[in-house]
């Protein structure tokens, strides 16, 4: 096998172990996600919140998304 084939080879291999690897990752997250509870309303608001009063920027996005829901009706 020529270097250039082997060298494209072994990348294949590596980016494909390391899809496995983020795949197995993803599913082991879900699982316990689904196990121990996504957390109380509470919690979610609590964190929901304090993501919007550090990122404002995102409230014109979401009126803007709004807006064009509400037109497309």
């Amino acid at each position: 096998m020529e270097p250039d084939q082997a060298k494209g080879r072994s990348t294949l291999t590596f980016a494909l172990a390391g899809l496995a690897v983020a795949l197995v990752g993803a599913v082991a997250g879900w699982q316990l996600a689904a196990h121990r509870g996504a957390g109380s309303k509470a919690e979610i608001e609590q964190v929901v919140r304090a993501y919007i009063l550090e990122h404002p920027e995102i409230l014109p996005e979401a009126m803007e998304r709004l807006r064009t829901r509400e037109t497309q009706k």
